[in-house]
């Protein structure tokens, strides 16, 4: 049974309803600011928050967020991305702002931060810009870093059509499983994706071209759990799914009745890659994978999706974005065995500005459970102020930290076993991790990344009585957000590590 939060943010009211077992308070908003001088052509905001990503681009251990402003005061429709490093706590203020120099140029109508091209342990930056090179578009990269460095590394650009879009799809995926991830750029009015293998001297040049009619563009994991990474394209009541391999092979492997944006993800923790379509449903992973759709898509489950451990117990969520529904809705959906298309709650927007524009997750603040953004694309009543105004808001919720699930058991205090907290955290490569013993007992140390897989066992022996105070070597990890978790003869304790190269 759900239990009803008002949330008022500011001049509007958010009715927001979760059941008891799923806990979240809102992090913060950011809004745009900029409206055209009221005697200008098109007297609008800057429709803030119109595209979203996540990734960590700075390699700090926090999920960042990077959000396109269609209008800025560069120009009419020159675009904007505005990028907000995490933090604990999430701080709203942009760490990086980002451009076009010219109206029409829609720098930032693709945005991408989940791949990391050269391997270099932090995930890089990927903006479309569709309206430069003669309005045939081009994708530039900046690889990411600490500081930042706004000067983009690698500029993609193909010799298409006018109008082509190359760079408002992109996608990311290991597509020959050489450890980097590739970059696949999609111009839909062309029918044409590009495959671009990463590399640490990854050039410009495209590795593959897939032609056919396609709307969206997204990676489908390893979905026949193969060794590969896969892609996949939706279109006009048909999607078609790509399989990686040693060498590109550009024909069609499975093709689904299904269409909208997907999310490939385990939301039924099977540990097989299962894939949502937001106009049709989920269609199950499995040892051989098949194409019979396994839950279909009623409203309350269609919508622009973002797939993230919310809760932490070891599923797969996804919140569901639908701006036109009434005035604005976020659906969520906690992966569940069996997964069902009944959501377990949803924020609704009685402000009338479009909520649930567009949607993305990602650990914002750190504490492992991935927090909820989302767009709303005229944050004013949409009647009242309709059509002068279109400033955007951005709205981040937390995730629920309370289910935390890194093992096969929950953590059970114990008086005569005590976890400190580690030291310094976050840590470069060295962490220190006090822990002190009543009585003799047997211990298991382990050690788990964010999405609960065991990465090491640095404990496992007896022990007696006393304080300790154990040195862990990290030198063969990557960057991130890990668990530790000490087991004894009567009890278990959590603390989480920050590990910053």
């Amino acid at each position: 049974m759900g239990i009803l939060k008002n949330i008022f943010v500011l001049t509007l009211m958010y009715s927001v309803l979760f059941p008891q077992s799923f806990n979240t308070y809102l992090m913060g908003y950011m809004q745009g600011n900029y409206q055209y001088p009221p005697n200008a052509p098109n007297y609008v905001g800057d429709e803030f928050g119109k595209r979203l990503a996540a990734g960590d681009i700075n390699g700090d251990g926090y999920d960042d967020l990077a959000v396109f402003s269609f209008y800025t005061s560069t120009g009419l429709l020159s675009g904007e991305v505005d990028v907000f490093f995490g933090s604990s706590p999430f701080d709203t203020i942009p760490d990086i702002t980002l451009k076009g120099e010219y109206d029409l140029q829609l720098f930032g109508s693709g945005i991408l931060m989940n791949g990391d091209y050269n391997s270099d342990g932090v995930n890089d930056l990927v903006i479309g810009v569709v309206g430069q090179n003669d309005d045939r578009g081009l994708v530039k990269i900046f690889f990411g870093g600490s500081p930042f460095d706004t000067t983009a590394d690698l500029i993609f650009q193909e010799n298409g059509n006018i109008n082509a879009y190359f760079g408002s799809d992109l996608a990311s995926v290991d597509f020959n499983s050489d450890g980097y991830d590739d970059l696949l750029v999609g111009a839909p009015n062309d029918r044409d994706v590009f495959l671009y293998f990463g590399g640490a001297d990854m050039d410009t040049v495209a590795d593959g071209v897939f032609h056919r009619l396609f709307w969206s563009l997204n990676t489908a994991g390893d979905f026949n759990n193969d060794g590969y990474e896969d892609f996949i394209t939706s279109g006009n009541n048909w999607s078609h799914l790509y399989y990686g391999g040693d060498t590109v092979n550009t024909d069609v492997n499975l093709i689904f009745h299904a269409s909208g944006d997907i999310e490939a993800n385990d939301y039924n923790g099977d540990s097989f890659v299962d894939l949502y379509f937001s106009l049709t449903g989920i269609f199950l992973g499995g040892e051989i994978p098949d194409t019979t759709l396994d839950l279909t898509a009623p409203v309350e489950f269609r919508g622009n999706p973002a797939a993230g451990k919310y809760n932490m117990d070891g599923f797969s969520d996804l919140i569901l974005g639908q701006s036109g529904n009434g005035c604005g809705v976020v659906y969520l959906h906690l992966g569940n065995n069996p997964m069902n298309n009944i959501p377990d709650g949803y924020f609704y927007d009685t402000g009338c500005g479009k909520l649930g524009y567009r949607t993305a997750a990602g650990d914002f603040n750190g504490d492992g459970a991935d927090d909820m953004a989302f767009s709303e694309r005229w944050y004013q009543n949409y009647f009242e102020f309709w059509p002068d105004y279109k400033i955007g808001r951005v709205y981040v919720f937390s995730g629920d930290t309370t289910s935390l699930s890194v093992s096969e058991d929950v953590p059970t205090l114990s008086q005569d076993f005590r976890l400190f907290d580690p030291y310094p955290n976050p840590f470069n490569a060295v962490v220190t991790i006090p822990f002190e013993l009543d009585n003799n007992s047997y211990v298991i140390a382990r050690l788990f990344d964010i999405k609960g897989r065991l990465v090491d066992v640095f404990i496992n022996e007896e022990k007696t009585a006393g304080f300790y105070e154990f040195t862990y070597q990290a030198n063969t990890i990557p960057t991130g957000v890990y668990f530790i978790r000490f087991t004894t003869n009567t009890g278990s304790d959590v603390k989480k590590i920050i590990l910053l190269k």
